[in-house]
């Protein structure tokens, strides 16, 4: 299943599946926590409806 997901994303996007270059926020959750990567996106969220 992931084969045909990375191949699906690469085809589509022309990047590598699983970069974190991709992404607009990564968070690592084994080391932050649930509730403290909650809080991160939260906070993170707040920024950007401002912003806008």
């Amino acid at each position: 299943m992931d084969k045909q997901r990375e191949s699906y994303y690469k085809y589509y996007t022309g990047r590598n599946f699983g970069e974190a270059g991709n992404y607009d926020i990564c968070l690592n959750s084994s080391r932050l926590g649930i509730d403290r990567c909650v809080e991160m996106i939260r906070m993170a969220y707040e920024q950007f409806v401002k912003e806008k």
